[in-house]
């Protein structure tokens, strides 16, 4: 497993930057189909697949980056932010951290990135939008709304992500 490759570009290839552009086109294209779509922001998608398979296939480092720039562009999908650090947590961070699938075995490190990605839309929706929240307590008002689609995604992605991986190769 290569967790700590570097983007030297002694030691990341062509091939490895290509692979990391069509996954982040490929998740692109995936977050266009929507199992369903919460009102207030937060789908259910097999967006997040391609890049918690380049995190498995090819460590944090270039995951990490394709992440990022995967949820900057996700986020012209249906631009809308209250604060330039809301923008960052809810995209860029937040996909970036998909990039934790690349530690330890697939199971556990696909459960870090999605607790990464949660803890992310957790801060935001504490400090920018729990204010808008009728709900008695906001803390659990944010848990309950992220995890509603938090938790679809991480059992299909356990779902197929083992299987894909093993049918495309790659570590696991």
């Amino acid at each position: 497993m290569k967790n700590f490759t570097t983007l030297s570009s002694d030691n990341v290839s062509f091939k490895i930057w290509i692979k990391a552009a069509l996954s982040i086109a490929l998740a692109f294209i995936l977050s266009y189909f929507k199992l369903y779509r919460l009102p207030y922001g937060g789908e259910v998608s097999l967006e997040m697949l391609p890049l918690i398979i380049l995190a498995r296939q090819e460590g944090f480092a270039v995951a990490f980056w394709a992440g990022f720039a995967f949820g900057l562009i996700h986020s012209i999908q249906d631009f809308y932010f209250l604060h330039p650090f809301q923008f960052l947590l809810d995209y860029p961070v937040a996909y970036a951290s998909l990039s934790l699938a690349s530690f330890f075995n697939i199971y556990t490190g696909i459960f870090l990135a999605f607790l990464g990605r949660f803890l992310c839309h957790f801060s935001s929706g504490i400090f920018f939008f729990a204010q808008f929240s009728k709900a008695p307590n906001p803390w659990i008002y944010v848990i309950v709304y992220n995890v509603s689609y938090l938790v679809p995604e991480i059992v299909l992605v356990y779902i197929l992500a083992p299987w894909l991986i093993k049918k495309i190769g790659g570590a696991s």
